[in-house]
């Protein structure tokens, strides 16, 4: 079933609800297909961004959004 993204903001749902959770298992720079793991994705460009340092172990949480769905 698909939710707009209108519904979803008209609902009150957070994005806590819709999160997708993963423990990093390897330094991010370790995994050797970065393309089909998004939350390694995440880890490296959280690194990149300085701030926080992700790394073995830690939990990686993201939303997966497709802005085409955001025409009004």
């Amino acid at each position: 079933m698909f939710t707009s993204p209108l519904n979803i903001f008209l609902l009150g749902i957070g994005l806590e609800k819709l999160a997708i959770t993963k423990t990093l298992t390897k330094r991010p720079e370790d995994y050797p297909d970065v393309k089909s793991l998004p939350h390694v994705q995440v880890a490296l460009r959280v690194n990149a961004h300085g701030g926080k340092s992700l790394r073995q172990g830690d939990t990686v949480s993201y939303v997966i959004c497709d802005v085409s769905v955001f025409i009004f």
